[in-house]
């Protein structure tokens, strides 16, 4: 999917489900096969900081596209 289809669809279902929160969350540069040895976070890390951010997530929040930090990613 898509990085245009996939805030197209974080949107829309904020929108089509109000009582839940929606939101796509960016983990970071994760050291995988596909983010490689020099990426900058472990799957520890990248998990863990995901895991606070949803802890931390508002109502208000929902429909967006963040990364782990909870800054707004365009």
């Amino acid at each position: 999917m898509s990085k245009a289809a996939l805030n197209y669809y974080t949107k829309a279902l904020s929108l089509e489900e109000p009582k839940l929160i929606t939101v796509a969350l960016h983990p970071g540069w994760v050291k995988t096969e596909m983010g490689g040895d020099n990426a900058l976070l472990s799957i520890e890390e990248a998990s863990s900081a995901i895991i606070k951010r949803i802890c931390l997530l508002k109502k208000e929040d929902s429909g967006k596209f963040m990364d782990s930090k909870m800054d707004l990613t365009p």
